[in-house]
């Protein structure tokens, strides 16, 4: 039974403890680890979460601010959020788990079909502060502002260590060269050096026969003249420190799923197939454009690998309408992903002697996810 959110809300029970690896894991109706199953809905304010860690900006770059354990209701509603470190930055994903609690939503994929009231996501949170240069972008003398190295190589300009967007190193370069490319430092080791002449090849200019080799005194020029390049010149380099006023700050708070579970034995609960009448032998085949190119991305980031195998409802059209995990890799993730997959790859198609029926009719497949060799 799906319990009601307001239910949920006056008691919500505290996340299971973590599995260690190899161990059995029973899928319930408050146990399912929702990683892959769907995507958090949540666009975080940082002031909130700098005012609690104690400082004013996360600086240039990504910056770890910790993790936390979030349940979820069947509706999709944070019930509980748990951080999972002490100190500033656990203040910080406080201050996250309220917004989350207060605004988040997990939205389930489209035909997740594993049953639950409640199911628990891990995720790490990361912080960073985006420099935005004004508009409209003023060049200044370095020490007037923020200070930029231009490296200019070949004549194409390019922003060295560069913290901004690649839109902004274009209007950045832009604004310096309207300005008249100014600050230009040389540097010793990145003196511009002259290109050497071009060795022209000795071919005809004219007539049928242009560009094949001349004849001198009966005798063809060798073809590797013909063939001859010029050897690869030195890049011009040279390199101009200026500065730019930059905006007010904008900081920026990024969230990614973790896994729970993780090489354990997870064990789900059985179907009711007599609610999920099969396909039949016979009555057509499943059609599958899954390619290596589908592998799910954390998955493969981790190097996990496994067999999935799952139960998908087909319409009469052949379309899938609905999935869910029935054999586990052993990584919930992993599991959770194939079903995504399969809504977007699979196909079953029918034979034509087939009545219409309402409803769906089901199949299983299996998965075996194998990290393609490099």
């Amino acid at each position: 039974m799906i319990l009601s959110a307001l239910a949920l809300a006056a008691a919500a029970p505290p996340p299971p403890p973590l599995p260690s690896p190899h161990e059995q894991v029973m899928i319930g109706s408050d146990n399912v680890d929702l990683a892959g199953a769907g995507d958090l809905q949540f666009y975080p304010d940082s002031d909130p979460v700098l005012a609690a860690m104690g400082v004013t900006t996360f600086g240039p770059g990504d910056a770890e601010l910790g993790t936390a354990r979030i349940t979820f209701n069947h509706q999709g509603r944070a019930v509980a959020c748990v951080p999972g470190e002490t100190g500033s930055t656990a203040r910080g994903v406080a201050a996250l788990c309220e917004q989350i609690k207060a605004k988040g939503e997990f939205r389930r994929n489209f035909g997740f079909d594993l049953p639950y009231d409640t199911g628990q996501l891990a995720v790490a949170f990361w912080g960073r502060t985006l420099l935005t240069p004004l508009d409209p972008i003023a060049i200044l003398p370095a020490g007037k502002g923020y200070d930029v190295t231009v490296v200019m190589i070949d004549g194409r300009c390019q922003i060295e260590a560069n913290p901004f967007s690649e839109w902004e190193e274009a209007e950045i370069c832009a604004a310096w060269t309207r300005a008249g490319r100014p600050g230009f430092a040389p540097l010793p080791s990145a003196a511009a050096v002259p290109p050497p002449a071009p060795v022209r090849p000795n071919v005809r200019r004219a007539g049928a026969g242009r560009g094949a080799p001349r004849k001198s005194a009966g005798r063809p020029v060798r073809a590797a003249a013909r063939s001859a390049r010029p050897p690869a010149a030195p890049a011009r380099v040279q390199i101009a420190y200026i500065a730019i006023r930059l905006g007010p700050n904008r900081s920026e708070i990024t969230v990614g799923q973790r896994l729970i579970w993780r090489d354990v034995d997870i064990v789900y609960p059985q179907v009711p197939f007599d609610e999920r009448p099969p396909v039949g032998t016979g009555n057509g085949s499943l059609e599958s454009k899954v390619s290596e190119n589908d592998y799910p991305s954390l998955a493969l980031r981790e190097e996990i690998e496994g067999k999935v195998k799952i139960l998908v409802g087909f319409r009469r059209d052949g379309e899938p309408a609905s999935c869910r995990p029935i054999g586990s890799s052993g990584t919930a993730y992993l599991d959770n992903m194939t079903c995504k997959v399969a809504m977007r790859r699979l196909h079953f198609a029918f034979s034509k002697r087939i009545s219409d029926f309402s409803g769906l009719r089901y199949e299983t497949k299996d998965f075996r996810w194998v990290i393609p060799a490099e």
